[in-house]
């Protein structure tokens, strides 16, 4: 009796370890072919978007728009500090806020971490015998900069180019971030004003409170017995937490697009890592290469624009992964087809599928956006746009406002060989030009023309969509 269940319950064993084993090599086999298709589609479009080139620009009006931005935020918070008659604990932790932000820009761009040498190549001391950073001669330049703001004298003036140096930025880091999404159109200036003025606000208030009570947790926790070997990976995680959270709001909020929270997420989490272990590489090679510098501090520029280069290329590839992850099956099969990933050859039957789309929309009163309608029919946004374009410039749809289309004249007279003219109004080389041949092709194409066209004259919307 006893023998029977434990050969039984010894073959359910087997059976699921065999299971487990087929699970794994069904794993093993789909995961390393994705990810070299991943690798090969990221690697051609950070070739086709030219990524390096976008980091190049936007590591130029960083260096432009730097002190204004950091001015501006600092300002924020200065603005939301108590009066002076307000308690010495509330001053103090306002006070603390401001600190907090501008030492947390420092350490991010690597500032206090680039020492400054003499003309002879020794590191610079000031009078109590501290080594001179760039930290150190940027910190008195911030302080003008806020001086001259808050002067009534030439307050209006320096107010209006902090405006601009900070807007100036975020508008090229929208361009960029949309040229990733292909969003062909940027947000209106009233939801741009609204956007920035929520990042240049609400970002740093947000962050310099993380950081002070995080601050505050590691003390609590440097009191505690045994617990000592834990503060640097903590510091570590913490610091990695808070990049990736900023990251993520970059790369939701900032594009013209839908991008879901899921693939801002990876995208997200790859770039804050690189990042963070950029940043730890970065404080190293600094130091052994400004010890056998021959250039003395003029290598401090070089540099600091070479960490500002490296940030802004792990950001475009980390949204070059959102992007990827996000429309991975369209990416797949472009690639298969093409062996690139960015090609402006587009199947002009596609536009048949949003010929449906846009009636089952105004079926519904509703209107067609842009985004919407290149997530649900799995194509780039910029060839949806176009597509929308061209039904507007056949009459077809009308443009409601910025993004939004919807049909300009009743479903039952809106025929698919009228989706496929408008289509073929954006071709440089449209079909028909095949059938003025003198060769035998050119028959067959107009053979095919002619039944593509007798199929599709007899075919309106309604019928297309299965309601007929």
């Amino acid at each position: 009796m006893s023998t029977q269940p434990s050969q039984v319950e010894s073959a359910v064993a087997e059976t699921l370890q065999a299971d487990r084993r087929e699970k794994r090599q069904t794993i093993q086999q789909s995961f390393w072919p994705r990810a070299r298709l991943l690798a090969e589609i990221l690697k051609q479009r950070l070739y086709d978007e030219d990524v390096m080139g976008t980091a190049a620009a936007l590591t130029y009006k960083t260096l432009f728009s730097l002190l204004p931005v950091a001015v501006l935020a600092l300002l924020i918070l200065s603005a939301i500090s108590p009066p002076a008659s307000a308690t010495p604990a509330a001053a103090g932790a306002t006070d603390r806020l401001d600190l907090v932000l501008q030492n947390m820009i420092f350490e991010q761009l690597q500032l206090n971490k680039l020492p400054v040498r003499d003309k002879d190549g020794r590191p610079a001391t000031d009078e109590s015998g501290n080594e001179v950073m760039l930290s150190d001669i940027i910190t008195p330049m911030i302080k003008n900069a806020k001086s001259a703001v808050t002067s009534p004298a030439s307050g209006l003036i320096a107010f209006a180019i902090l405006i601009y140096g900070a807007v100036s930025l975020m508008l090229v880091i929208e361009n960029a971030f949309n040229k990733v999404y292909g969003a062909a159109r940027g947000r209106p200036w009233v939801r741009r004003i609204a956007l920035y003025w929520c990042v240049l606000t609400l970002g740093p208030i947000g962050v310099a409170m993380s950081l002070v009570l995080g601050r505050q947790a590691f003390e609590m926790a440097a009191g505690v017995a045994n617990v000592g070997w834990a503060l640097a990976p903590l510091t570590f995680i913490t610091s990695f937490i808070i990049s990736w959270a900023l990251v993520l709001l970059m790369f939701k909020l900032i594009p013209e697009a839908h991008v879901q929270w899921r693939s801002a997420a990876l995208g997200a989490f790859i770039a804050a890592f690189l990042w963070e272990l950029g940043k730890s590489g970065f404080g190293l090679y600094t130091q052994t290469a400004l010890k056998s510098s021959w250039y003395g501090s003029l290598v401090l520029l070089p540099l600091f624009m070479l960490w500002i280069y490296l940030t802004w290329t792990f950001m475009l590839g980390g949204l070059q992964i959102s992007y990827i992850h996000q429309h991975f099956s369209l990416l797949k099969r472009r690639y298969f087809f093409t062996k690139r990933c960015s090609v402006p050859m587009t199947d002009l039957n596609w536009i048949l599928p949003l010929g449906i789309l846009l009636y089952r929309n105004f079926k519904q009163g509703r209107t067609t956006r842009v985004d919407e309608a290149a997530e649900t029919l799995v194509m780039p946004n910029d060839v949806t746009e176009q597509f929308l374009i061209g039904l507007q410039s056949a009459g077809i749809v009308h443009h409601v406002k910025r993004d939004e289309y919807t049909l300009a004249r009743p479903a039952e007279d809106v025929t698919a060989y009228d989706l496929l003219i408008a289509a073929r109004s954006l071709c440089a080389v449209p079909p028909e030009v095949a059938t003025l041949g003198r060769e035998a092709p050119a028959t067959a194409v107009a053979e095919f023309e002619k039944l593509e066209r007798e199929w599709a004259q007899a075919r309106t919307l309604p019928k297309l969509a299965g309601d007929q």
